[in-house]
């Protein structure tokens, strides 16, 4: 769905440069493509780096009050090949 929004944009933007003589008819494809290539990764990295940290409504949700892997630590501490004696427990 991002690419479609990267081609409409891109596409507007080079007819809008033709329109208004900066760029010839026959490099239309080049910028096109690279237009749609650098607002898709521009788009991307929005959306991965900057959008879950700062534009998200779900940014000020609280999160777990344990870790997990804390816990996992502290149920585990027995080292592997220790073995305990009948009934007895750590």
């Amino acid at each position: 769905m991002d690419i479609v929004k990267c081609a409409v944009a891109s596409a507007v933007e080079v007819v809008l440069q033709v329109q208004l003589g900066y760029i010839q008819p026959g490099v239309l494809l080049h910028r096109f493509f690279s237009l749609l290539l650098v607002q898709y990764i521009a788009l991307e990295l929005f959306y991965i780096l900057i959008w879950p940290f700062y534009v998200s409504p779900l940014r000020k949700l609280p999160g777990p009050k344990v870790m997990l892997f804390r816990q996992t630590l502290h149920r585990n501490s027995q080292p592997v090949g220790w073995n305990l004696p009948p009934g007895s427990d750590v």
